[in-house]
């Protein structure tokens, strides 16, 4: 399957599908923490989301392709991407250009959009520590954004943006906790439930502390 689905994208390349991907536009205005790409896109190339360094455009019902706003990271996420697979916390990824990144494309809503319209629940709460877990021991950031994090059908969970730990043991999930917005409170009391060690290392950093009395 896989070895199929790679050799239907070369084809694609070789038919120029990489001309129609050089088309599109994408920018970074701002370079603040939190700003996402703005996106110029002239092709039918579906856009499916906007990120803080690129945006995901659907190829068709088996692989999307994510457009860097600068040039360097793609190779970088690739092999991410790969090794993320491996471990099976990312999904796959088939190619890189000096500014994109060929992945799976997989039917997922992020946990942003997903908490919209459901509430934070125990088990989530367990699947969301577990992920924490799974990308530390693989080396990667876990400070990662709802809306890096898609959730499927079955709740289970994969991340989109993923990035190498290069600081050594992770502080809290800052960014993850602030993204969650009304459900960051009931998310902490089930961290506190069922992993009280990791609340209370969290609980000695003055920046935990003070997001937590931000909520109170």
């Amino acid at each position: 399957m896989i070895r199929s689905i790679i050799n239907e994208w070369m084809k694609l390349k070789e038919a120029g599908l990489v001309k129609e991907i050089q088309k599109i536009q994408t920018v970074r205005l701002d370079e603040e923490e939190d700003e996402l790409v703005e996106v110029d896109n002239p092709t039918d190339l579906s856009l499916l989301s906007k990120h803080e360094k690129y945006a995901v455009f659907r190829l068709d019902e088996n692989r999307c392709i994510l457009i860097f706003a600068k040039e360097g990271y793609a190779e970088r996420e690739y092999e991410n991407r790969w090794l993320g697979a491996k471990k099976g916390i990312s999904f796959g990824a088939y190619d890189w250009g000096k500014n994109y990144v060929v992945t799976d494309y997989l039917e997922a809503t992020t946990l942003q959009e997903y908490l919209e319209s459901h509430i934070m629940t125990r088990e989530l709460a367990e699947k969301i520590i577990k992920l924490l877990d799974d990308l530390d021991e693989s080396g990667f950031m876990t400070n990662q954004a709802p809306q890096d994090i898609l959730i499927f059908s079955n709740e289970s969970l994969k991340v989109e943006n993923l990035k190498k730990n290069l600081t050594g043991k992770p502080p809290f999930p800052k960014k993850m906790l602030k993204g969650l917005g009304v459900h960051a409170k009931t998310f902490l009391n089930f961290v506190l439930e069922v992993d009280k060690a990791r609340y209370e290392e969290w609980g000695r950093l003055p920046e935990f502390q003070e997001f937590v009395e931000n909520k109170e």
